[in-house]
C-alpha cells in the first residue's frame, strides 16, 4: 500500500483523484467503484463516463455531503472515543495499480485497519444501529481494503447521527475483505478505463444507438399522449348542454350519466360522463384529410393542419 501525501479537498487532492498523471486511464476511487457497480443512488456509469470524458461537469457539493463534510471531524473524535483507536485521514494507492485509489476517513497507525465514517439520514442510521450497512456503501469499504494491497485487513463502518430524541447516535459495523466482491469491482473499474481511454460508451456504440432511439421515441409517445389527453377535453367541451351527442371528423362525443368515469375514453363533467372515442369512419376520416394535405401541398407549394 502506498500512503500518499495529500490533504483531502486540497486542489493537490483533486490533481490527484482526477488521474492528470496517468497515461492509460483515469484512477479509480472508491466514490467511483460504488457508481460503477450500480449501487449508487446518486448517480451512475453512465453519467461518471461523462463526467470523466469531460462531457458533463461533475455535480456541485450539495447540501447532504457538505453536512457530511462538517461533522465528519467529531464522528471521528467519537470513533476515537468508543474505540480506543487513533486513525486520521489518509489517501492510498495500491503499490502495482496507482490508479486503485481511495480516500480513508480514518486509518490506524499500523494501517491495518481503515474507516469509513458516514453521516446520514435516520433511515441508513437506524440500519446500521440494526447491524447493516447500507447496500449502497458496501462497494466503497471492499474498494478502500482493495486499496490497500492487503496491508488493510478489515474496515469499521462508522454511522454518526447528532440527534436529540433519544436515539443513539453512534453505530459500529466490521467489515472484512470479500474478494469475489472485489473482483467484480476490478473488471468493471478495468472495462470502464478502456472505455474512457478509448472514448467509447461503458454500453457500447451499437447498443447507446438503440437505447437513445427507444428513450426519444419514449419521450414522444408520452408526449403525444399529453397532447391528445388535451385535445379531448377540447372536444368533450364542445358537446353543447342538454345534448347526448355529437359526431364529426371521426369522433363520436357521447354524453351519459350513469357511466363509471373510469374508461381512459372518459371526461368527468359534474355529473355527467363524456366519452370521447373514435367513430366508425375515423379511418375516413383520416384519409380524407390527407388528401386534402396532399392537393394542398400539390396546389399551392403549402401545408395545411399538420
Amino acid at each position: 500500500m502506498k500512503l500518499l501525501n495529500l490533504q483531502q479537498r486540497s486542489p493537490s487532492w483533486y490533481r490527484w483523484r482526477s488521474g492528470s498523471d496517468l497515461v492509460d486511464g483515469p484512477r479509480v476511487t472508491a466514490t467511483m467503484a460504488t457508481i460503477l457497480s450500480g449501487t449508487s443512488p446518486w448517480s451512475t456509469p453512465h453519467r461518471l463516463w461523462l463526467e470523466t470524458t469531460r462531457r458533463i461537469e461533475p455535480r456541485p457539493v450539495n447540501q447532504w455531503m457538505a453536512r457530511g463534510i462538517a461533522l465528519e471531524p467529531e464522528a471521528r473524535r467519537r470513533y476515537s472515543l468508543q474505540t480506543g483507536n487513533a486513525v486520521g485521514e489518509a489517501c492510498i494507492e495500491q503499490d502495482m495499480r496507482s490508479w486503485v485509489a481511495a480516500s480513508l476517513d480514518g486509518l490506524s497507525l499500523f494501517g491495518d485497519l481503515s474507516v469509513e465514517i458516514k453521516c446520514p439520514g435516520e433511515a441508513d442510521h437506524l440500519l446500521a444501529l440494526a447491524g447493516k450497512i447500507p447496500t449502497k456503501y458496501l462497494p466503497q469499504l471492499q474498494w478502500q481494503m482493495l486499496a490497500g494491497t492487503g496491508s488493510i485487513k478489515k474496515s469499521h463502518y462508522f454511522s454518526f447521527y447528532p440527534n436529540n430524541r433519544g436515539i443513539p447516535e453512534c453505530a459500529l459495523i466490521e467489515q472484512f475483505p470479500d474478494p469475489s466482491a472485489q473482483q467484480e469491482l476490478m473488471d468493471l473499474a478495468i472495462h470502464f478505463r478502456r472505455c474512457v481511454l478509448n472514448d467509447i460508451p461503458l454500453a457500447g456504440t451499437t447498443f447507446e444507438q438503440a437505447a437513445l432511439t427507444w428513450l426519444e421515441l419514449s419521450r414522444r409517445a408520452k408526449a403525444a399522449q399529453k397532447l391528445a389527453e388535451e385535445a379531448k377535453i377540447v372536444v368533450a367541451g364542445m358537446l353543447p348542454a342538454g345534448q347526448r351527442s355529437l359526431a364529426g371528423g371521426g369522433v363520436l362525443v357521447v354524453r351519459s350519466t350513469r357511466g363509471s368515469g373510469q374508461d381512459p375514453d372518459d371526461a368527468q363533467t359534474g355529473s355527467a360522463v363524456i366519452t370521447v372515442r373514435e367513430s366508425v369512419d375515423a379511418d375516413l376520416a383520416l384519409e380524407e384529410l390527407a388528401n386534402r394535405r396532399r392537393s394542398a401541398v400539390a396546389d399551392h407549394g403549402i401545408s395545411i393542419g399538420w
